[in-house]
């Protein structure tokens, strides 16, 4: 019966956990196979999952081919751990729903209930990048193959904020012979405050930000561009 199967949530919408995909419980002939989600190895858990952008409003996953400039907020990119393809027995679901939830099952448990992973959407100049913290790097939501490693991105000391120069026509990072005109300097967010759960799984405890402080936005004194001065590396 279907009431037995265990039940995922994606971005609020519950799904049956089949043998073959995920099956929508408000209308079961909607169905999410595993075969059309991509294989990903996270490298700061050293475990696979599986990842895919999702439709909202289709209740599907989400064909992006069609879009040109960005993709509408009710798509959304997510990832299941491949333990949840290759089948959960009653007892290790009853573990993993356990309270307190260990640190490595809290990204895909919510309420006592397993839940799919959504990774932030960050804008670098108008261009939408997916945030991976697991696997240090941005991936640009139109073109995945485009990405900008952590070791690349400096950090203030003081406000952990994010900063390197981008180069808004190959929109990554700027190289040495660049167009001038064409690089600036981009900002992200601290990480503890735009994936907190996922960054917390990788710093140590006494690294940890208790409170996230305001975001600081670093303004040239002039019109010539001024270059802060540059932290540690993020990775």
């Amino acid at each position: 019966m279907k009431s037995e199967l265990p039940i995922v949530s994606l971005a609020g919408d519950e799904f049956y956990l089949e043998s073959k995909g995920l099956r929508y419980a408000a209308a079961p002939q909607r169905e999410i196979p595993f075969d059309q989600m991509a294989r990903s190895w996270l490298k700061a858990m050293d475990s696979l999952v599986r990842r895919f952008m999702y439709d909202t409003v289709g209740k599907s996953i989400a064909d992006i081919s069609s879009y040109t400039t960005r993709v509408p907020e009710t798509v959304k990119y997510l990832e299941i751990p491949e333990i949840f393809i290759l089948g959960l027995a009653e007892e290790e679901l009853a573990g993993i729903l356990k309270s307190p939830v260990r640190d490595d099952w809290a990204l895909y448990v919510q309420d006592h209930c397993l839940t799919a992973r959504e990774l932030p959407r960050v804008k670098l100049m108008g261009t939408e990048f997916i945030l991976d913290t697991l696997n240090g790097e941005l991936m640009e939501m139109l073109n995945m193959k485009n990405r900008i490693s952590f070791e690349s991105i400096n950090v203030f000391e003081h406000n952990k904020e994010m900063f390197f120069d981008y180069n808004v026509q190959t929109n990554n990072i700027a190289q040495p012979g660049d167009d001038p005109d064409a690089v600036t300097i981009a900002f992200l967010k601290p990480m503890h405050e735009s994936d907190p759960k996922a960054w917390d799984l990788i710093v140590k405890p006494e690294d940890r930000v208790s409170a996230a402080p305001q975001h600081h936005e670093v303004k040239p004194a002039s019109s010539k561009q001024v270059k802060p001065k540059k932290g540690k590396g993020l990775w």
